[in-house]
């Protein structure tokens, strides 16, 4: 009988573990990013493009408190299916340098920039970053598009700052960009 007893209390131990836990990594986060950019010299009928990866990706997981066991172990799921866990809400670019007569160096310039926007069937287009709800964003990898030439200085160090809604703030700095 405590063989019996044993047996199934480990089965529902078994079935709890594997039906739960993937429940719980329905979010992702990340504190870092890379930037890569089309090019550090942009020659006359270019545009630049920045992208941006996460670099140290976690899924948040939270605990099942019925059994004590903890989603983050689970063996394949679809991880991060939710979005961020603070998504972004402000977005600043600044230059190093005076972009043109409007735009000083450290002017916030992300009014000049385009995102990639996924319209989905394999479809996509850039648009204005004010036309597109930040939180929308999957923030684990984005492409930023710049379509305006400098017209003062033609060498820029680019900074970028992410803010989250846990008002955590990303900050991303791009090498020497040089406009032909």
């Amino acid at each position: 009988m405590k063989v019996k007893i044993a047996i199934i209390i480990v089965g529902i131990f078994s079935i709890q573990f594997i039906s739960s836990c993937c429940r719980g990594v329905k979010y992702y986060d990340f504190t870092k990013m890379d930037v890569q950019l089309s090019s550090d010299i942009i020659k006359q009928a270019e545009n630049l493009t920045i992208g941006l990866f996460a670099t140290d990706l976690k899924y948040i997981s939270s605990n099942f408190s019925d059994f004590g066991f903890a989603s983050s172990l689970a063996f394949d799921c679809d991880y991060g299916w939710g979005g961020m866990k603070y998504p972004f809400e402000k977005f600043e670019i600044t230059s190093s340098s005076d972009f043109n007569n409007e735009n000083s160096a450290n002017d916030n310039l992300a009014h000049l920039f385009q995102i990639k926007k996924y319209l989905g069937n394999g479809e996509i287009e850039f648009v204005h970053i004010s036309e597109i709800k930040l939180d929308d964003l999957r923030g684990d990898y984005f492409e930023l598009m710049l379509s305006e030439r400098p017209t003062i200085e033609l060498t820029h160090n680019l900074q970028l700052k992410l803010t989250k809604s846990n008002h955590e703030e990303i900050v991303i700095e791009t090498q020497d960009i040089t406009w032909q």
